[in-house]
This record gives C-alpha cells, sequence and structure tokens, in this order.
C-alpha cells in the first residue's frame, strides 16, 4: 500500500499573522464544502540520519513522531520510515509506521537510536489541523519557520487514481500552488 500525498502552499514566509490567516481561510473553506474536521494537535518529527546510508541521496527517511493533542490532554510516539518516491507528480511512497508505548519519550527514542548509530538530522515543527474527505485526508499544517500548507492523502494501491482525485479535488478548490517534497526539503531550501 502507498502514501499517495500532495501539498498546496497556502503561504510560503515568515508573516506569523499572513500565516494563521492563510490555515483560518482554509480550514473555513473545508468546513463550507462539508469537510468533517478530525482534530488539532501539535507535531514535532525529528528526522534521523542512517550510520552507512544518505536518504537524501536515497530519496527515505525515517523519523520520530512526537504528537500532543491540547484538548484531550494526549500524545504519542511514533516511528516512521518513508521509501523512495515513485512518482513525479506526488510524493508518493510506501509507508511504515510503528507506534511507541505510552512511557516512550523524545529523549529516550534519541538515545536508543543514537546508539545504533544514527544521527538527529532535524526538526520540523508543525501545528495540524486534519479533516476527513471520504477516504481523503486533509491536513492543513503551520509549519514552523516555513508557512501555511495543506496536505491531501489517500492510501492505496491504485497510484493514478489516487493522484487524479487529489489532484482534481485542489484544482476545483483553487489551491493549485503544490509541492511534492517533504517539509524537511523546504525548510533546507528545496533541496530532494
Amino acid at each position: 500500500m502507498y502514501e499517495i500525498e500532495v501539498k498546496a502552499v497556502l503561504f510560503l514566509g515568515s508573516s506569523e499573522a499572513s500565516i494563521r490567516e492563510a490555515a483560518q481561510q482554509a480550514r473555513e473553506k473545508l468546513l463550507s464544502i462539508g469537510v468533517q474536521e478530525r482534530d488539532h494537535r501539535i507535531q514535532t518529527d525529528l528526522y534521523l540520519e542512517h550510520p552507512s546510508l544518505d536518504y537524501r541521496l536515497t530519496d527515505e527517511a525515517f523519523r520520530i513522531r512526537c504528537q500532543e493533542w491540547k484538548e484531550e490532554r494526549r500524545s504519542d510516539m511514533h516511528l516512521t520510515y518513508k521509501g523512495p518516491r515513485i512518482s513525479e507528480r506526488t510524493k508518493t511512497r510506501t509507508e511504515h509506521e510503528l507506534p511507541l508505548g505510552p512511557k516512550a519519550t523524545r529523549e529516550g527514542a534519541l538515545k536508543l537510536f543514537g546508539s545504533l548509530g544514527f544521527n538527529f538530522s532535524k526538526e520540523v515543527v508543525k501545528e495540524r489541523w486534519t479533516f476527513d474527505h471520504g477516504d481523503m485526508i486533509l491536513c492543513i499544517d503551520v509549519v514552523l519557520g516555513l508557512g501555511a500548507f495543506m496536505e491531501a492523502e489517500v492510501m492505496g494501491d491504485d497510484i493514478e487514481g489516487g493522484e487524479e482525485r487529489i489532484l482534481a479535488f485542489l484544482e476545483e478548490n483553487g489551491w493549485n500552488d503544490t509541492e511534492n517534497i517533504s517539509y524537511m526539503e523546504l525548510l533546507e531550501g528545496g533541496q530532494s
């Protein structure tokens, strides 16, 4: 199964007011067309470098994701591996995710992987609003130091069909400025 994803740029820049305004306008538009809001959370992604591979060259990613839902007073952590992209049009790749236990800590996970030779590479912090639109997941992200974005994602084996549905949805709603690289790559200046 593949994660088929496209990122629409809502606002790129450092103006906090403009970032928040763009995110709020997108949220209001989604709600106005009947998309169901699921939750609101803070995500901190800790990217790790392999001891003998350069993930920038292999087009892979390995991260620890720390999430916090303030309204619900809960948090969790996951390990995520993302394989190389298999499409030029979207950020489509295999994805494997493993939840960590309730007592896992950021420091403990970094220490464990450090002992195995992995080095901490980059931190990406974002505030995320998640929405369900049928089998499509939509996320409005406010990314610290970068801007506001909307991610549209479907999971499945029909890559072309998933891409068409996502791109059609974004175009129908006026979100035509798209990216298919990660927030980490955008923060590093668009390097793939």
